[in-house]
């Protein structure tokens, strides 16, 4: 009887220094491979980024067009809801292209996102401060490197803010990775089946 009540303490003595390991530190749930992160150019100093996300989620997809002309559709939040189904309205308050500053919002997955653009280089790099219900704060980057002349690796990632993410980072991640390739998916769909002169 004494070892059973010996082993069932290690066990949640483990087990709680396991939560308390995983509260203190930010848990990272990465697809991105060696390779294709090497090329991935780090943000700059200047970027607005938690100090300590809670939680980090990046999926990545080969795209075979140019840079410039998944940018075109990235930019274009008024018609995102045109190819990803899990967009069902968006909205740009400048109604053009993003560019540094603006505001937009949009309806994804029945989650209501209002943001604001932090970097807007075409062909580059796309990223916006974005705040969902629950005082969910996101850094929302996609970054565009081009792997030869027809093909482009697009690197989707949020940064969260939000302490009890450290306690379900798993679970979060499979349900927000999971959106995440498929929006790169339906990306992929549509600027494939854009004409070869879009740039």
């Amino acid at each position: 009887m004494k070892k059973r009540i010996a082993a069932v303490v290690v066990v949640s003595a483990v087990v709680v220094l396991a939560i308390v390991g995983r509260v203190g530190r930010a848990t990272t749930w990465s697809s991105v491979g060696p390779e294709q992160a090497a090329r991935v150019f780090p943000l700059p100093a200047h970027a607005e980024v938690p100090p300590s996300p809670d939680l980090v989620v990046e999926r990545f997809i080969v795209i075979t067009a140019p840079p410039g002309a998944i940018y075109e559709l990235l930019a274009a939040v008024e018609q995102w809801p045109t190819w990803d189904p899990a967009i069902t309205s968006a909205r740009a308050d400048a109604h053009r292209s993003l560019e540094v500053g603006d505001t937009f919002s949009k309806e994804e997955s029945g989650t209501a996102i209002t943001a604001r653009v932090l970097e807007a280089e075409p062909g580059r790099l796309l990223r916006w401060r974005g705040l969902a219900p629950g005082g969910i704060v996101g850094i929302h980057s996609l970054r565009l490197v081009a792997l030869d002349e027809r093909r482009t690796l697009v690197v989707n990632r949020e940064e969260y803010s939000a302490w009890f993410l450290r306690l379900v980072g798993g679970v979060t991640d499979l349900g927000i990775g999971a959106q995440f390739d498929r929006t790169l998916g339906a990306l992929r769909v549509a600027a494939e089946s854009r004409p070869a002169t879009a740039s």
